[in-house]
């Protein structure tokens, strides 16, 4: 019964070739956040990609979900609208396309692909100690986290540590497209309106700045240094409509060493910036409007300095009649 329930769904799933899929996808999401996407697409090339089968269709299962895993069939169910179409083939789309399409919604689609993925990359890769890396996260989440979940909560704590890796994956990219809002905040800049502001703050700066400095794109000082490794944490993890609040105790509390474990694995294979400074400093390299913020940059620096010395002047020019 159970293997016709299989073919059955399998069926029902229309699955496209591996990493083709992510052709798209992978290369924008590098050129964002300067990610080494290597392990990204070896997770691809080992399972399979599809549209929603109709058990999602029907709201059987997942049926709200832009993504979803399925560890039995070896497949990531992604939403048809989060695909591009040509010839009868379907890949992932880049993400400009998805923000052009989604908007300031569309960060929350990249999000729940890279969880989704974290599954895949756990069920195929980690869990099955691939790599050393992929075995020292594996003891930890085995032999640390899932006995600290089976004390804490009455969840799976099998499925607790691959929803533990899956929300902290999708926390990282979160976090990391809020800090270019604030980026870019910080800069002036609006990239969904494609226009610039100059607040107190970027004044101040063209009269601080050489030219040189002022057009470049301008580190926020707050938690600039403050490393990704120390900030970012998940508060609770979902295992079958339950939430799991990863707290404890003050004698039996959730160690941050364990976030650590797996932010150290993510950094060993994506190589991302480690913090504010090095991710502004890589979307510095390329980024929109790069060329456009340059000419008003230079026009305001002018202006404000021509300011400046106008004021210095008539300061001159009191201390002289008095």
């Amino acid at each position: 019964m159970r293997l016709y329930l299989l073919l059955f769904i399998i069926l029902l799933t229309s699955t496209f070739s591996k990493a083709r899929h992510v052709v798209n996808f992978s290369p924008s999401v590098a050129k964002q956040f300067g990610f080494d996407m290597t392990r990204f697409n070896e997770v691809a090339a080992q399972i399979h990609f599809g549209s929603p089968s109709l058990l999602n269709q029907w709201s059987i299962i997942n049926a709200s979900a832009e993504a979803t895993y399925n560890d039995i069939l070896n497949i990531l169910e992604v939403k048809k609208e989060l695909y591009i179409f040509k010839n009868g083939k379907g890949t992932l789309m880049s993400l400009n396309q998805l923000k052009k399409k989604y908007q300031y919604a569309y960060t929350v689609k990249v999000d729940t692909i890279f969880h989704e993925m974290a599954h895949a990359e756990m069920d195929k890769f980690i869990e099955e100690g691939k790599t050393p890396q992929d075995k020292k996260l594996y003891n930890v989440l085995k032999n640390e986290v899932k006995p600290w979940i089976k004390r804490n909560s009455k969840r799976s704590s099998s499925i607790g540590i691959f929803e533990l890796h899956g929300y902290f994956i999708g926390q990282i990219i979160e976090t990391m497209f809020a800090d270019i809002g604030d980026i870019y905040l910080f800069n002036g800049i609006n990239i969904y309106q494609s226009k610039f502001f100059a607040g107190r703050n970027i004044k101040k700066k063209a009269t601080e700045l050489s030219l040189e400095e002022f057009i470049k794109l301008l580190i926020p000082k707050r938690r600039a240094k403050k490393l990704y490794r120390d900030r970012i944490e998940v508060g609770y993890v979902w295992v079958k409509g339950k939430e799991i609040e990863l707290k404890g105790s003050s004698k039996d509390p959730f160690k941050k060493e364990w976030f650590q474990a797996i932010w150290d694995h993510f950094e060993y294979f994506y190589n991302p910036p480690t913090n504010i400074q090095e991710l502004t400093q890589h979307l510095a390299k390329d980024f929109p409007l790069k060329e456009k913020l340059i000419e008003y940059r230079k026009k305001l620096h002018e202006e404000q300095n021509k300011q400046e010395d106008s004021q210095d002047q008539d300061l001159f020019n009191d201390l002289n009649q008095e």
